[in-house]
């Protein structure tokens, strides 16, 4: 797929005028802006340029209007741009992957997982952590990285942290002094929602918060949000070509924070520096249950009721849940914010 986009990045910036008629004649949505403490466009983005930083790669989103006096770029011819535009729909298509840019989704095929540990990442393919992944996809990173691009996403910016100075005694940290600085990730918002049909056959379909269970609070997860970070392209063995990381390590989306930022999107969450604190909530279908993952642009009707019923009733309290324990250690490539300052020492 490099071939295709490759083109893509450099034909999107010469197509926006007339992206953004079709889009416009589509009646396309306009884009969400941030939510309070994310950035749309983050500078020292973790994602190299090839990867997803092509100005002008808004598919989907009309363009920026001109300033007063300045002249609009002329319009490229809209056969060879719709002509892009479904070679691009037809790759993501084979990849069971949709492309809505009328209602701003991407969606794609999702199974639920089968975790043993605490449940780490959102979303993994085959070759990612199954053992510790709330649903499964056997849909291209790099592609629906792609999608993404088409309805107006930029790279965002992953979390970083840093030990306090002067660090606390060992003794202050046992008592709960904090040692860390933690920086959530910003980039744009993304709402999931996971469709399924229940043993009845009626369409389920919920935001994936629903899924999961706060282990603090042995209740449903309160005051979460998602951003977009894009992934990156690495280079995973010396004299091989850089690869979209997110295609080999097979983790595609976290729930607690991790680093590098291999992944596509977060959660975002203050208890998200905890790894072991979150599990499958009593509403999250058995495992292997077939279904749809979408991503919206814009906040869901169903997100809207769930924020309001929570604002109105509370948190509903999930009541005895049995989470496993946590793998000992951290393998692979990404790893979660260390819990004790030795950690730290060890990772680095």
């Amino acid at each position: 797929h490099r071939p295709m986009m490759t083109r893509l990045k450099l034909a999107l910036p010469a197509a926006a005028a007339t992206l953004a008629l079709l889009f416009t004649a589509c009646g396309g949505p306009e884009p969400q802006t941030a939510q309070p403490g994310s950035q749309s466009e983050s500078p020292g983005s973790q994602v190299s340029s090839e990867a997803g930083e092509q100005p002008g790669d808004n598919t989907d989103l009309p363009a920026s209007p001109s300033q007063p006096g300045e002249q609009s770029p002329a319009a490229p011819d809209a056969r060879d741009t719709m002509a892009l535009v479904d070679e691009m729909k037809a790759v993501l298509s084979a990849e069971g992957i949709e492309l809505d840019g009328k209602a701003g989704a991407l969606s794609f095929p999702a199974q639920v997982g089968a975790p043993r540990h605490p449940v780490e990442w959102l979303l993994v393919n085959e070759k990612g952590k199954l053992h510790e992944c709330l649903l499964i996809t056997q849909s291209k990173a790099s592609l629906i990285h792609g999608g993404m691009l088409a309805l107006g996403y930029k790279n965002g910016k992953n979390v970083r942290w840093q030990e306090k100075d002067p660090l606390p005694s060992r003794d202050e940290i046992m008592a709960g002094a904090e040692w860390l600085d933690v920086f959530p990730p910003e980039g744009m918002p993304v709402w999931l929602t996971f469709e399924w049909k229940d043993e009845d056959g009626k369409v389920q379909s919920v935001p994936v918060e629903d899924l999961l269970v706060d282990v603090a609070t042995l209740g449903e997860v309160e005051g979460a949000s998602f951003v977009y970070l894009g992934g990156r392209l690495a280079q995973f063995y010396r004299g091989e070509p850089e690869v979209y990381a997110a295609d080999f390590t097979g983790n595609l989306m976290s729930v607690p924070y991790m680093e590098p930022a291999n992944h596509l999107l977060t959660m975002v969450h203050e208890r998200c520096r905890n790894e072991s604190n979150w599990w499958l909530s009593k509403r999250c279908p058995p495992a292997g249950t077939e279904g749809k993952l979408t991503l919206h642009r814009s906040e869901t009707a169903l997100h809207k009721a769930r924020t309001q019923r929570i604002a109105a009733e509370g948190a509903k309290a999930e009541g005895e849940v049995e989470v496993p324990d946590a793998p000992s250690g951290q393998n692979g490539s990404e790893r979660a914010i260390p819990a004790t300052p030795e950690a730290a020492k060890s990772a680095k």
